[in-house]
């Protein structure tokens, strides 16, 4: 696990600003760094869980990996032997994931499409961490992020926080598809390494996908600092 780092400036700024009701989602992006946002999201979440009522979601976009599922380790066996559980994140809701060829998605022995996304128990912590079911899709299907106003209704009710896990834009600009379902976007930025017009064409191009920025996040200013500004960073 990472060292938490400061996020308190993140989180007060996620706070203060609107959400439509129950749990606040934060999506996090980069134009090009994957080291970068995943720091980000972990940090923010292991943060925002010390003070949260209920299991904070670590969400990842990245659906044929499951990066952050792997970084966490949540099936470790706790201090009781006891394994981490996993639940489905269906919610009786469209999902946030379809076909990219369009129509449905094929998978094997009988799992329900809807429930190919799971959440997972992260012993010792007060966390829950995204896997996709990838085994359980038939090969050679390609997927693409979806916009579901009645999913994230159902989740914002049955957490605090939705931490959210994108991969770089110059990849896949899969996460401007559901930037507008999210409630702040924080742009991540690599110290020294991001150019300020990086930042600026990620910025519009997320307000322009209908998505709210809520500022910007430096990433390894020294030893484990982190800054928010709205964009001077």
């Amino acid at each position: 696990m990472m060292h938490p780092g400061d996020w308190s400036g993140v989180l007060r700024g996620a706070q203060q600003a609107r959400a439509p009701g129950g749990g606040r989602s934060v999506l996090f992006v980069t134009p090009s760094s994957r080291g970068a946002v995943q720091t980000a999201a972990l940090g923010f979440a292991q943060a925002a869980a010390r003070r949260a009522t209920r299991p904070v979601w670590l969400l990842d976009l990245d659906l044929r990996n499951n990066g952050l599922f792997h970084a966490v380790d949540p099936g470790k066996a706790d201090a009781g032997n006891a394994r981490a559980r996993a639940f489905s994140a269906a919610f009786d809701a469209e999902p946030i994931y379809r076909s990219a060829a369009g129509g449905a998605i094929i998978t094997k022995n009988g799992v329900q499409p809807a429930k190919l996304l799971t959440l997972n128990e992260v012993p010792g912590d007060n966390l829950m961490v995204s896997r996709f079911r990838v085994e359980a899709l038939e090969g050679g299907q390609k997927l693409a992020l979806s916009p579901s106003n009645a999913w994230w209704t159902a989740a914002r009710a049955k957490t605090d926080w939705i931490c959210v896990h994108a991969l770089p834009l110059e990849e896949t600009s899969s996460a401007l598809a559901i930037c507008a379902d999210v409630d702040h976007v924080v742009v991540v930025v690599e110290a020294d390494a991001t150019p300020a017009a990086d930042i600026a064409a990620l910025k519009d191009e997320v307000e322009a996908a209908g998505g709210s920025v809520l500022g910007a996040v430096m990433v390894g200013l020294g030893a484990d600092a982190r800054r928010m500004s709205k964009w001077a960073v």
